[in-house]
């Protein structure tokens, strides 16, 4: 909800009126409804982090509003300390820092709501914040424990994902992409593909038809702990360009890298597309002067005509973004 946006939106010229520190508390409230049936519980213990946290348990164990920490009581008598004062320049009180008095306000309505509507008597610290977060996740990336791994396998058992497909798919993607963009391929490029691929059919749980675009929305709003925003748009770009047409993304799929993952991705989809362990071809692909030439082992086409016919639409999609695809036997 973040405390500056609240304590400008409510307590704009820092004033505190009984109204508006309602207000601010209902909004908040209202944003906690959504969580609420996940988080509350029977706290064994509750712990805050960041800045607004480690201000109002400084000055409620300063001010002897409480031995340790935040209580319940402790922000009761922070509340009418905030409504006495009128104004968060004239609290007056020990701990407030004067580059967190004007958050202070917003701050407090957030956690106070949180306190209420979570069922939270007693909060500690927490030592780390969000930048030592980012560090922890940035370390783990490095040494094989990358959080989006974690993620992405909690998705495919969230979703129900058929893993043998999922594993069909990835493997066939990964091949293609290498022979493309070379074996010198950027491994988080590969990496991305190799997520999508896993993913690609998490949309089945919403509907069959058009699960491509169920999967592409839900890879770029769900809460995917590891991820950036940017590595979520990507992922839900590809997804979206596994199958059908093209035309829909020709202003998106410009960049030549997601181009080649893409076309990757859709080859895999259509070989697999009866859900089945199949011999694959002998299978080369590259790229050269807007062109794609795919090379299938000869005779193995006419042996399977469902294949050819699928290929060959697969040429008029790309025709559509001004790429050529040409399908060789040799």
């Amino acid at each position: 909800m973040g405390c500056v946006s609240f304590s400008n939106r409510y307590f704009p010229d820092g004033k505190i009126t009984k109204q508006n520190l309602k207000e601010a508390e209902l909004a908040a409230s209202v944003e906690l409804q959504t969580i609420i049936s996940d988080y509350k519980c029977a706290w064994g213990q509750a712990f805050g982090s960041s800045g607004t946290v480690k201000a109002i348990a400084e000055i409620s164990e300063l001010n002897g509003y409480s031995k340790s920490g935040i209580t319940r009581e402790s922000l009761e008598k922070l509340r009418s300390a905030l409504l006495k004062a009128g104004d968060v320049e004239e609290l007056g009180l020990q701990g407030i820092r004067p580059d967190r008095t004007q958050a202070l306000a917003g701050g407090f309505a957030i956690l106070y709501a949180a306190f209420c509507e979570l069922d939270i008597t007693h909060m500690n610290t927490a030592l780390g914040a969000l930048r030592e977060g980012v560090l922890y996740d940035l370390w783990g990336r490095y040494h094989n424990n990358d959080m989006r791994e974690l993620t992405v396998k909690q998705f495919m058992a969230r979703y129900h994902v058929d893993e043998k497909q999922a594993v069909r798919v990835s493997k066939l993607a990964n091949l293609l992409a290498r022979q493309l963009i070379g074996e010198e391929a950027i491994e988080s490029s590969i990496q991305m593909l190799d997520w999508v691929s896993k993913l690609h059919e998490i949309g089945i749980s919403v509907a069959h038809s058009g699960y491509h675009k169920h999967t592409a929305y839900i890879l770029a709003n769900a809460d995917m702990p590891g991820f950036s925003k940017k590595e979520q748009a990507r992922l839900s770009l590809l997804a979206m360009s596994q199958r059908g047409s093209l035309t829909k993304l020709q202003n998106e799929l410009r960049d030549s890298a997601d181009i080649m993952l893409a076309i990757s991705l859709r080859l895999a989809v259509l070989f697999y597309r009866n859900r089945g362990d199949i011999i694959l071809p002998e299978l080369h692909v590259h790229f050269a002067s807007s062109k794609f030439i795919i090379t299938i082992e000869a005779g193995w086409l006419s042996l399977n005509p469902l294949t050819e016919t699928a290929l060959l639409e697969e040429v008029k999609q790309w025709r559509s973004l001004g790429l050529h695809m040409q399908v060789l036997e040799g």
